[in-house]
């Protein structure tokens, strides 16, 4: 008898027992993986992890103007006349600060009413007169643009800091090529020169700039 009733009461909880393992193993595969963190068919080694920025994985909001402006043709030509220049006079040429467009409306008087698009850049600290200024202009400027890149001119003769430098200043040009007009004073004489001739000099130097950037601007 007590045999029969052990018999039993075990077929009573061997289904008992099947039911909660089952509960058990379901709850830990619940937690391993959460609702909506696998992509759909995916598995758990192709979660994407998030990133805060760009698909490449820099950071949000970065951004080279230079290599991703719209108009990068524009950009390039501008900065191009440039490097035209400084090819050409190598460790003599020495603007090395690029101008803001507030800097270049307030000091050379450009505002964006006159051009579709400007580049200028000086010297730091004014250790020389030396500037060049790319302005393509808007349609009927170009003179309004040459008067005020010859006021920029005078200015500089003006200041005192370049009182030494008034031979250089005055070989300065202003010359319109294409779509563009140009402010160049940029190039250095051998310490050899002459001290009578060096108005002369300055200005040789500085047109050989004027024809290279001339020459650019026909090949652009």
């Amino acid at each position: 008898m007590m045999k029969k009733t052990a018999a039993l009461l075990l077929a009573l909880l061997l289904p008992l027992t099947f039911a909660a393992c089952g509960r058990q193993t379901g709850s830990g595969a619940s937690s391993t993986v959460s609702p909506g963190s696998l992509p759909s068919g995916g598995t758990e080694d192709s979660r994407v992890p998030e990133r805060d920025g760009r698909e490449d994985g820099s950071a949000a909001g970065t951004v080279n103007t230079y290599e991703n402006a719209e108009d990068g043709d524009l950009m390039t030509g501008l900065t191009s006349f440039r490097d035209t220049l400084s090819d050409l006079y190598g460790d003599l040429y020495y603007p090395d600060t690029e101008m803001t467009e507030e800097q270049i409306a307030r000091d050379v008087g450009l505002d964006s009413s006159l051009y579709e698009e400007v580049y200028a850049e000086n010297t730091a600290q004014k250790a020389h007169p030396d500037t060049f200024i790319a302005v393509r202009v808007k349609d009927g400027k170009a003179d309004e643009v040459r008067a005020k890149l010859e006021s920029y001119k005078q200015k500089l003769l003006r200041d005192n800091d370049f009182a030494a430098n008034a031979d250089k200043v005055n070989a300065a040009q202003v010359f319109e090529a294409g779509d563009y007009v140009f402010f160049v004073l940029a190039g250095d004489v051998e310490e050899t020169e002459d001290a009578k001739d060096m108005g002369k000099a300055f200005g040789d130097v500085v047109r050989r700039g004027v024809d290279a950037i001339r020459s650019a601007v026909s090949n652009a």
